[in-house]
């Protein structure tokens, strides 16, 4: 699932950059999410300009 597989990846490269997503969300995912400091998080669906305005906003805050 995704928050195992965001476990994984912090493992692996903890200063990574990640970008969640999901059609379904509830309170208790929410907060799953947030233990997991994610850069960004975008429910589906989604346009493709919200995709490219969030990548360009993660992106501009790792060179910051």
């Amino acid at each position: 699932d995704g928050p195992a597989m965001i476990r994984a990846l912090r493992t692996i490269e903890p200063t990574g950059k990640i970008i969640a997503m999901s059609g379904l969300m509830n309170p208790q995912h929410t907060a799953q999410l947030e233990n997991l400091k994610i850069d960004a998080f975008l429910t589906k669906p989604f346009s493709s300009e919200k995709l490219l305005i969030t990548l360009q906003d993660v992106l501009r805050n790792n060179k910051e």
